[in-house]
């Protein structure tokens, strides 16, 4: 069946109103749920384990509270996938090794514990490829079984994506939220490094590592988003999200900078001419785009930028994941870790320490700009997903806000070849709340 952006799968936010009057409830809007799991994630595969008991006893609590008049969030009974490399206390977790098959978390992760705290309903776990890291795994893109569903959070993606859940919890180190969001028509969201704790992740590479979320209706997310990154303690440079966790209002923004990167030529036909009636939509609603042709510091960020994608992002990545990678018996690790683990060895602290600088410049260059465009925006992917299970994608258009460590959307407003495609919007560390009011201003324009 075709994608089709103008009708996206129902999020829970919007179903809240029948809980108070009775014509809904969490258990019913779980149940809705369970049904597509039982219905298709036999050929989907995103799912690890499931504990649909536990999740109905969830789910009538919940439905008690709305009946009484007190739930304790907007996500209370919110069903909720989470990814196989984030602790849960009551189900196994595995993060798609055999090193760790069976293996039980004695508690949650601290995103985890701030969601069931919200009163969010856990589901069961997502496949993942091996410790997030390898090249491909068995679960398949839900608007095509052909194709892949993107990086390590690829079965939190497909589970929104086929209406298994409305919100899914996912990792990302370079671009395993965005693009399996993108890839199945999702919401995904990647806050600021340390925005969301990360205690309970099993860890890549502590300076790139992100919790965060795909889901199916960007009110979902914004709330999941708010309520993890409430919970203090244990990172550094916890950035608390201000507001609450309703989605901010629409704001117009005045201006945004596109960011082509080396790949926008080789998206094909279908993707650049959604891409432009996208920004045309975007355009036409009074917002301007600019180009790095037409000025002349965004080219220089990008040219700066671009190197960053294949050089230090992965020499820091390699370097950092030495522990706990390399007291694993390197037999029982995928090629690509045992790579990424030579790659790391390769790398000297001083290589280290002036990668680090180099990020640390990069930033606080990309912040610089924030005095004159509202925000950046490019694609989400160099395409759809692609055909075959053997790779899961580019992460080019990925890997710079990852390296930044800044906050991005990905946008489920466009389409190619009858298959998802995201609009990706960037913006800057501290202003995440007007990222996202952005981010409900351009859905609003581009799919009135």
């Amino acid at each position: 069946m075709p994608y089709a952006p103008e009708k996206p799968h129902p999020g829970f936010i919007a179903a809240r109103a029948g809980f108070t009057t009775g014509k809904d409830s969490p258990r019913d809007f779980l149940e809705r749920g369970i049904a597509v799991i039982e219905a298709r994630d036999a050929e989907v595969h995103a799912f690890v384990v499931t504990d649909f008991a536990a999740a109905r006893t969830a789910a009538d609590a919940a439905s008690k509270r709305y009946k009484d008049g007190n739930p304790r969030s907007l996500l209370d009974g919110c069903p909720l996938a989470v990814k196989d490399m984030i602790q849960t206390g009551d189900l196994p977790t595995q993060m798609g090794s055999a090193l760790f098959k069976g293996w039980q978390a004695p508690v949650d992760a601290a995103c985890v514990y701030a969601l069931r705290q919200a009163g969010a309903v856990v589901i069961g776990k997502t496949v993942t490829t091996e410790f997030a890291a390898g090249h491909t795994n068995e679960t398949h893109n839900p608007y095509d079984l052909a194709r892949t569903p993107g990086g390590s959070s690829s079965g939190s993606g497909a589970a929104v994506g086929a209406g298994m859940v409305p919100l899914a919890l996912g990792t990302q180190t370079r671009g395993s939220v965005i693009r399996p969001a993108a890839f199945s028509g999702a919401v995904g969201f990647k806050p600021s490094v340390n925005a969301i704790h990360t205690g309970g992740v099993h860890p890549l590479s502590p300076t790139l590592d992100h919790v965060g979320i795909i889901g199916a209706a960007l009110d979902d997310v914004w709330a999941a988003a708010h309520i993890m990154a409430a919970v203090p303690g244990g990172v550094s440079g916890h950035h608390v999200l201000s507001g609450t966790p309703d989605l901010p209002a629409a704001k117009a923004p005045r201006r945004l900078a596109l960011l082509p990167f080396a790949e926008w030529n080789d998206a094909g036909a279908a993707t650049l001419s959604a891409m432009e009636g996208a920004l045309e939509k975007i355009r036409g609603a009074g917002c301007e785009i600019v180009h790095p042709d037409d000025y002349a510091p965004l080219a220089t960020l990008q040219q700066k930028l671009l190197p960053m994608i294949d050089r230090d992002s992965f020499d820091i990545f390699a370097y950092e994941m030495q522990w706990p990678f390399a007291a694993y018996p390197p037999e029982r690790l995928n090629p690509r870790l045992q790579d990424l683990l030579a790659r790391g060895r390769a790398v000297t602290e001083r290589q280290y320490h002036t990668a680090l600088a180099h990020r640390d410049a990069l930033r606080a260059l990309t912040q610089d700009f924030a005095h004159r465009f509202d925000g950046f925006v490019t694609l989400a992917s160099t395409g759809p997903a692609p055909l075959g299970h053997d790779e899961t994608g580019s992460r080019h258009y990925q890997v710079p806000w990852s390296y930044l460590g800044f906050p991005c959307f990905t946008l489920p407003v466009m389409a190619a070849d009858g298959l998802p495609l995201g609009l990706q919007i960037m913006g800057y560390e501290t202003r995440t709340p007007n990222l996202a009011a952005i981010s409900r201003w351009i859905m609003d324009a581009i799919l009135p």
